[in-house]
């Protein structure tokens, strides 16, 4: 709703992954970060999946609070997120079951 396809997303507390996950059915680029090597993991099996049209998602380790890596205007919207995941259902990919973890 608030961003358009081959945009770029960051979320700066990435968790299980669940903003990725979505960004990646609806034709977002995405970069998450955690602080948490275990939620890097976890958010890059989520990922694990073929979607067409293709985007690109990137998962790392690290402190959000350090963006200095990032190009000036290299993204378009901060998305953060509650820990949810398989919790609540969002895109119409997932609903039609062509998304599984």
């Amino acid at each position: 709703m608030y961003s358009e396809k081959g945009d770029s997303i960051h979320d700066p507390m990435v968790g299980s992954g669940t903003t990725l996950i979505e960004a990646k059915l609806l034709g977002r680029n995405a970069l998450g970060i955690d602080i948490n090597p275990e939620a890097v993991k976890l958010a890059e099996r989520g990922l694990e999946f073929r979607h067409y049209p293709a985007s690109r998602q990137k998962v790392q380790a690290g402190d959000a609070r350090d963006l200095s890596s990032l190009a000036d205007e290299s993204i378009d919207m901060v998305l953060t997120h509650p820990p949810y995941m398989n919790i609540i259902r969002y895109s119409e990919a997932r609903l039609q079951g062509t998304f599984r973890i």
